[in-house]
């Protein structure tokens, strides 16, 4: 499991989970975009639940490794996480050539 400090709190969710949002986060950083993801996570009463997180440019959030030893379905969620970074990497490829004085057609979100 991992604690995810984010926005003044934090909660717990599965390694890969942890991962996938950290990368994501960055692509869509690099990309000047935001999305929202729902992932599973361990609610403070040791319950499964589920959180809505917003990644975009200015998302700042902490991964650090717990010894928490409940258990989450994480496997939809990964798809779910990797399925967005496939649409963002094509819709990156699919971008106009930008000539260098913004003339790009497709504005970021």
């Amino acid at each position: 499991m991992k604690q995810i400090l984010y926005g003044g709190g934090s909660f717990l969710t599965c390694d890969h989970i942890a991962s996938e949002l950290l990368e994501y986060g960055v692509e869509l950083a690099e990309q000047g975009l935001a999305s929202s993801v729902d992932i599973p996570v361990l609610l403070p009463d040791g319950t499964p639940g589920t959180a809505t997180v917003l990644l975009g440019p200015a998302s700042q959030f902490v991964v650090m490794p717990d010894d928490h030893d409940g258990e989450l379905d994480c496997e939809d969620a990964i798809a779910a996480i990797g399925e967005h970074r496939r649409e963002l990497a094509t819709a990156q490829r699919a971008r106009p050539w930008d000539d260098g004085i913004g003339s790009s057609m497709i504005d970021p979100i």
